[in-house]
């Protein structure tokens, strides 16, 4: 479904994010990739913030689970996900 890092629980998806939508969705446009809309602005890490969230609801894991690893000021991130 995702692509496995060389460290053995640590998943990398990449994400481009919709902000200032009028409803939240998550697409799954391929294995590794993302489509987020987002109603949160841009702006004071409410978008980042609210696409970890709907992250951690579509894989059902914990938000903390979750970083971004670069991307922090872009549509198109690179997230890596921690698994048990």
């Amino acid at each position: 479904m995702t692509e496995k890092t060389p460290e053995k629980n640590i998943t990398m998806i990449e994400v481009n994010v919709v902000p200032k939508s009028q409803k939240t969705e998550i697409i799954q446009m391929n294995n590794t990739t993302f489509k987020i809309k987002l109603t949160a602005p841009p702006e004071k890490e409410k978008a980042n913030n609210q696409c970890i969230a709907l992250l951690a609801e579509f894989f059902n894991i914990k938000k903390n689970a979750i970083t971004i690893v670069s991307g922090h000021h872009s549509k198109k991130k690179k997230i890596a996900i921690k698994r048990k």
